[in-house]
């Protein structure tokens, strides 16, 4: 009888249970109810039949009356503003037209052409001379100009000399990215008197590793040791954009002579004797790169090649050259023996490479010529 008893109540609650179940409202469209005349009505109704399923539940249900009030008021807004503005369609395929690329002018466009690549510019090609900004041209100062215009008087032994050279178009000829040269005749022989005879410094406006390797070249290993210093363009106090492209430079003779360790250099620094205007001359094939120091700079005619040289002039000019060095170094101040009488290719002055002297010079005893000839006081 107990089980008896057990069992009915097993069923009578399972009984409950189902009807706990069928008393869950079904799905719409299992069960239609009827539409109310009202919105707020059908609201109320369809809220008050919603319940959490079963499987998702873990506490009881409870309604919370403020959260019921906040959403008949939205559900009261949607439906206002829904009746108001209806909703604009959207096709599920439509997409806004994209802006096509600007095409550069002059170029014409069509379905076939590519779409222009980004290059990237290489640092070592000049920049366009539009974009940038040369450096400013410098003007001597008074101090020069009166010291140059100062009279030299004639030395009964001649004088140290500071020699600086300048490499392409002065001593060679080099091609633009180009490890060949052609070097000017009696290249040799002008650089073995050079460096035995004057204090010699090489500065260029070409890369400090063209500066480099045209160097080791020209020049035999013991030659180089005796040299005061390889400049290269990194010592033109040039910004970054005029280091990369083809500008105007100019070599301050200043900033040779503010160098200690080229002023050490003079044989006679022990006695208080410095490089100076008095006693430097720049060798280059532009006048221009001498604008701070003009009465300091021997100008060369512009080397291209060898033949063409032996054609214009039929002779070395390099050995006229040497002719117009030692001449300077028998003055007191080399910057008034240029300022007098500057270099120009043949005009009397001779060398003879084979004895090492002079040849012949053409001197005047009154004042300048036609040649460009100075009398020297003293003489």
């Amino acid at each position: 009888m107990a089980r008896k008893k057990r069992s009915n109540g097993a069923a009578t609650r399972k009984h409950e249970d189902s009807q706990g179940l069928d008393s869950i409202p079904a799905n719409s469209d299992e069960q239609k109810q009827p539409q109310p005349a009202d919105d707020s009505v059908a609201i109320s109704h369809h809220l008050s039949n919603l319940s959490i399923p079963r499987p998702f539940q873990t506490t009881p249900p409870t309604r919370n009356w403020r959260t019921v009030s906040t959403l008949h008021s939205s559900l009261d807004k949607q439906t206002t503003q829904a009746n108001q503005d209806p909703p604009k369609l959207q096709l599920p395929f439509h997409t806004p037209p994209s802006k096509a690329p600007k095409q550069p002018q002059g170029r014409p466009t069509g379905s076939s052409s590519r779409p222009a690549r980004r290059l990237r510019r290489d640092a070592s090609r000049p920049l366009p001379q539009a974009q940038v900004k040369p450096p400013a041209t410098p003007i001597p100062n008074s101090s020069y100009l009166a010291q140059s215009a100062t009279p030299a008087s004639k030395l009964l032994n001649p004088q140290p000399l500071l020699l600086v050279l300048d490499l392409n178009g002065t001593l060679l000829y080099r091609a633009r990215a180009s490890s060949n040269y052609t070097p000017r005749p009696s290249l040799s022989l002008f650089l073995a008197h050079c460096v035995s005879n004057y204090s010699v410094l090489v500065w260029s406006s070409a890369t400090p590793g063209n500066v480099t390797s045209i160097c080791s070249k020209i020049f035999t290993p013991e030659q180089l040791k005796l040299l005061l210093g390889v400049w290269a363009r990194d010592t033109l106090e040039l910004n970054e954009g005029q280091y990369v492209s083809k500008v105007q430079v100019y070599k301050r003779l200043s900033r040779v002579w503010e160098d200690q360790r080229v002023q050490r250099a003079h044989p006679e620094f022990a006695k208080g004797v410095r490089w100076g205007q008095k006693n430097t001359l720049l060798l280059d094939d532009s006048a221009l790169k001498a604008s701070a120091q003009p009465h300091n700079a021997v100008v060369l005619p512009e080397f291209t090649r060898e033949a063409e040289e032996m054609q214009k002039y039929g002779t070395e000019v390099l050995a006229q050259v040497v002719a117009y060095l030692e001449m300077a170094r028998m003055v007191d101040n080399m910057s008034s023996f240029v300022r007098d009488r500057s270099f120009r290719v043949d005009t009397g002055w001779k060398w003879d490479w084979a004895k090492g002297r002079l040849a012949e010079i053409d001197e005047s005893d009154d004042g300048e010529d036609e040649q460009g000839g100075v009398k020297i006081e003293g003489t």
